[in-house]
């Protein structure tokens, strides 16, 4: 079952990153509870200017008249309001090919890659390799000449996502993204974003990491009661 949220403060997504619903009770009049996996939490998804938030529950029973209780938050991620949910590294492609030096990325556990196409593709050809022996082998991705790949390690979950900025701190925006899911190799999880660009980021590119921390969290509450069911 899906519901439609509507935040009815105004402007407050405006400066936000992303958002998710986090469900904190939901029970049919029939005493069924509806959470999904209630011991993991959702992931954030993009926001681009809306006030509408869907959230996904168990379908009621069947003989179900109404939602008894739904309570919860709408939580936005707002880097602006916390430094540390923002890491910038400036001229970041001279790094390519080795993790990022960052005191900020290191207080937060977190490693970073960034490869060019041709370094991405010859790692996952040494990988594939070692899998062969064992029997094991994934899809390879395929790319442009121009794509960027960040491969982060340790606290991925903290991980929104990144941007890249021009000099004048305009964000250079990708023809294409894709946030593959993680995977497990020699016992390590590592997560990817793949950036499809047009053209080849100069040097003088900056990396804008984004990470969710306690300070940039808003926390928006929800509360229904008996609420008819269609």
């Amino acid at each position: 079952m899906k519901i439609q949220l509507k935040l009815a403060v105004a402007g407050i997504t405006n400066d936000a990153k992303g958002f998710r619903v986090v469900v904190a009770k939901a029970l049919d009049d029939a005493g069924l509870d509806l959470i999904n996996r209630p011991n993991v939490a959702p992931a954030f998804k993009g926001i681009m200017m809306t006030k509408d938030f869907e959230l996904k529950l168990k379908n009621p029973a069947r003989k179900a008249g109404s939602i008894k209780e739904l309570s919860g938050d709408v939580e936005l991620f707002v880097p602006k309001n916390d430094r540390a949910a923002s890491v910038i590294v400036k001229s970041f492609p001279k790094q390519m090919g080795t993790p990022i030096q960052s005191d900020a990325l290191k207080a937060a556990g977190i490693e970073i890659v960034a490869q060019t196409r041709a370094e991405y593709e010859a790692l996952q050809e040494k990988k594939e390799k070692e899998r062969s022996k064992t029997g094991q082998r994934n899809q390879p991705a395929k790319f442009g000449p121009n794509d960027i790949v960040v491969s982060i390690k340790g606290a991925t979950e903290t991980v929104f996502a990144c941007e890249f900025h021009d000099p004048s701190d305009l964000t250079i925006q990708p023809s294409g993204s894709m946030d593959m899911h993680r995977y497990q190799d020699k016992q390590e999880f590592e997560r990817n974003f793949f950036y499809d660009f047009d053209a080849r980021l100069p040097e003088t590119t900056t990396l804008v990491v984004f990470i969710v921390t306690r300070g940039a969290l808003v926390k928006v509450p929800f509360a229904l009661a008996d609420t008819k069911l269609p």
